[in-house]
């Protein structure tokens, strides 16, 4: 099928956006339409993302990413809708990035993430429960995470405890199940994490010692930070 210039431009800048490790959403979703788009026909859209997925080696399967409009029936969507949030399609499976009102709704999460060797979904329930960080300051937000209607992931950002400065936030808790890793799960939630925090925070802070954590991270734009207990990665917000 021959794409005409126009499309073939965006496709090219598609997979620019992609390779560099973050989707380039803010300027690909249409508030109104609700839809993740490129200013062209779903037919062309797949087209383009198909190319780019094989390009970047991002997905393993050579099945074309698409997006789509969310299903009116979902729940969960709706919601996603309503709030501005992203509904998309991973892999023909629907992902719905919601902001978190109960943890225990990550029960069986937080049991995955204890077996992997992770406490982090643990914490946040333990501290939510408590009142020690409901993720409920200025600029705050968490953040559930459902495949198919399935929970499979969390994260938040909040204000960094750690800086003496409410201008910097901390990406917090973040973790993906096991199952649905390296399927564009976690570059989601961030991407979301990293929208909220423009014009709330001037940079983003975040500790991680594991090493395929570590590369994820850096893959998305922040540098590592040495010398510093409670920082070992950082990233600008503008």
């Amino acid at each position: 099928m021959k794409l005409s210039l126009r499309t073939q431009t965006e496709a090219r800048e598609s997979e620019q956006n992609f390779s560099t490790g973050f989707l380039k959403w803010p300027s690909r979703w249409n508030a109104r339409d609700s839809n993740w788009i490129l200013h062209t026909t779903e037919q062309r859209h797949t087209v383009s993302t198909k190319d780019m997925a094989l390009k970047t080696g991002h997905f393993s399967s050579q099945r074309p990413w698409k997006a789509r409009k969310p299903n009116a029936e979902s729940a969960e969507t709706g919601i996603a809708q309503q709030v501005g949030l992203q509904s998309l399609l991973v892999r023909h499976a629907t992902l719905v990035i919601l902001p978190l009102k109960d943890p225990a709704i990550l029960a069986a999460l937080a049991a995955e993430a204890m077996a992997d060797g992770y406490r982090m979904v643990t914490r946040l329930i333990e501290e939510w429960l408590t009142g020690v960080n409901r993720f409920g300051k200025p600029g705050e937000k968490a953040y559930v995470v459902t495949l198919d209607g399935q929970v499979c992931g969390v994260g938040g950002l909040n204000i960094d405890p750690f800086a003496d400065d409410d201008r910097v936030g901390r990406v917090r808790r973040l973790y993906i199940a096991s199952t649905v890793r390296r399927r564009g799960v976690g570059s989601a939630v961030m991407q979301q994490i990293m929208r909220d925090a423009v014009g709330r925070f001037d940079c983003l802070h975040l500790r991680t010692h594991d090493p395929e954590a570590s590369a994820f991270y850096e893959a998305i734009g922040f540098t590592p930070v040495t010398g510093n207990e409670h920082v070992t990665h950082q990233r600008a917000t503008g």
